[in-house]
Order: structure tokens, then sequence, then C-alpha cells
């Protein structure tokens, strides 16, 4: 069971429970009242699950644990890699290259990130210029590939999200490709978000063309719009969210979008669980925020709403009523 489907009061509990036990004094009476509580309801069990779960990949693994673990998954990664790269050299081989390379997709997504030709951490925004001279910036966790050759500018965008601003190049269309399809800019400035089954494109200046994978499309969604495709259609067009484009000078903007909606935007940049209450999750939300500093932003958001701010562990925070 995902967190959205537990109730928000087991998960606090949950949380309350996993910092009690582990600030390193705990009584052998509340370790009882856990285990009681723990018996209480399945519910409160899928909870803690939850909780531990998101433990490990947020506090991460220390010492010679992480050592070992690290160098297991390199090795196991790189003999993955190895394997597939033969694979995809006799799809070469066969001619089967004109788009087969980028729906390959069983390599491990984070594998493929690690490879990256360029890449961002949590947090982190990153300019860069390409080979052409285009400009590219990076938002948080954003990993991209370039395979540039004389017919083609192409850029797989493996996670995250990029904004471009492409150099003109009269004799190459820049393309950049998703899980979902793949988009030829005509001469443009526009942003792409990548998520797991979609991707929302959307256009500032000239013009981009949608084709998804599966052969829906095209669809040319000119500045000032918007537009999400799946692997097989593209649309509608709406107008474009100046949002997606501002977090490129470490900015978040949000105009009257819902409290609940923006807490997951704010938790991209840290490795930090940002929970709301069902209570003020519809909250609207206004104004300008600082992407590289949540405690900021958070402290603006629990002024301008009321809100309550309680860190139960280092990396949960929750907000809620006062």
């Amino acid at each position: 069971m995902n967190a959205p489907d537990l109730q928000f009061a087991s998960l606090q509990q949950a949380a309350e429970w996993y910092s009690v036990l582990h600030s390193g004094d705990t009584t052998p009476q509340e370790r009882l009242r856990w285990q009681a509580w723990l018996a209480e309801r399945e519910e409160h069990r899928q909870a803690w699950a939850h909780i531990e779960n998101a433990s490990r990949r947020f506090s991460g693994l220390t010492g010679e644990q992480h050592r070992e673990v690290a160098g297991q998954a390199l090795r196991n990664s790189q003999s993955e890699w190895r394997r597939k790269r033969r694979t995809l050299t006799r799809l070469l081989v066969l001619g089967a290259a004109g788009g087969a390379i980028w729906k390959f997709t069983s390599i491990p997504e984070a594998v493929l990130a690690l490879r990256a030709d360029y890449r961002t951490g949590v947090g982190e925004i990153r300019k860069i210029e390409l080979p052409d001279g285009t400009h590219a910036w990076l938002n948080t966790a954003t990993a991209l590939n370039l395979d540039f050759s004389p017919s083609t500018r192409f850029v797989h965008l493996l996670a995250g999200e990029a904004l471009f601003e492409t150099a003109k190049d009269a004799t190459r269309p820049f393309v950049v490709a998703t899980g979902q399809g793949r988009m030829r800019a005509l001469g443009t400035r526009f942003t792409v978000r990548r998520f797991d089954t979609r991707t929302l494109l959307c256009v500032y200046d000239g013009a981009v063309e949608i084709r998804p994978d599966a052969g829906g499309g095209p669809l040319t969604v000119h500045a000032g719009h918007q537009a999400e495709f799946t692997h097989a259609t593209a649309g509608p067009l709406q107008p474009v969210d100046r949002a997606r484009e501002a977090w490129s000078s470490g900015v978040l903007l949000a105009n009257d979008i819902p409290l609940a909606e923006f807490a997951g935007e704010l938790a991209r940049y840290r490795r930090v669980h940002l929970d709301v209450a069902p209570a003020v999750s519809g909250l609207r939300v206004m104004g300008a925020y600082p992407a590289n500093d949540m405690d900021k932003s958070i402290d603006l958001l629990a002024d301008a709403l009321s809100l309550r701010v309680r860190r139960i562990l280092p990396w949960w925070i929750t907000l809620e009523p006062r």
C-alpha cells in the first residue's frame, strides 16, 4: 500500500514512534506501548513498514555496510550494462537503431542516470552549454544524454526536468526524447519534465512538435502553450504555466495552487518527506519561494497560511493547522 492510501493519522503516529524508538533512550514501557499500537490495526503495521522503508531511502547506509552494498550494486550494474550494450550493438547491426536505442527501457533508469552525460543532484540547478551552442538548465535530480551527429542533435532526458534555449542550425534538427516520445524543436525556448508515464512540454518561444512513441499525433505546441503526452496520445493544449520556467532562476512560483501540490514541488529540492495534513491540503498558495532554501520557504508558507510546522524526524516534516 502506498503512502497516499494510508490514513494521515497512522503515518504521523508511525513517524512519531520511529522517532521515539531511535532516540537512543527508549524505555521498556515505551517499547511495549509501541508493540500494542502496532498490533492494534493492520493499517498501523502498513504505516510502520512505510516509515521504515522511507527511513532507509532518506537516511541511507553508512560505513562499511554502505561501501559493501554500493560496491556490489556497481558490479551488478556494470555486468548488466555490458550485456545490454552487446544487445544494442546487435540492434545497430540489424539496422534497427532508428529508434530502438531510445525505446530500449529495460536498463534500470538509475544506472542510466548515473552514467548520464549531464546530471544534477537533489536540490541542484545547473546551467550548461551543449556542443552546438544550445543553452540548457537542469532542474533538481535531472539526467540527460547527448547523441549529436552530422544529421541530428539528439537529447535523451532520462529523469527530471530541463529548460532548453536552442541554437540555430539549419541542417540538424534538435530533438528531445523521453520514455513516452520525441519532441522536435522549431527554433525555440521550452521546458520538458519527465514523469513515470507522461511528459509535460511547455513552450515559451517558437514551437515544438510532439510525436508519441506509439504513433499518436503529431501535435505542434506554439509559444504560450503547454501539453502533456503519453506513449500513445498527446494534448490537449493549455495556457503555459510560467512556474515551469521560473525554477531556472532558483524560484518556485505558486499561482493559486493547492498547498498539497506546492508541497510536492518543494519536496523535490531536498531529500525529505514533506507531509500536509488533510485539513490544510486544499489551502491556496500564491507567491514566489526560494528553491534552494526549503526552511525559508516553509516558514513563508507557515506565516502566510497560519500553519504549524512539525519536524518529527530530520527527514519528516509535517504542515498542520495552528
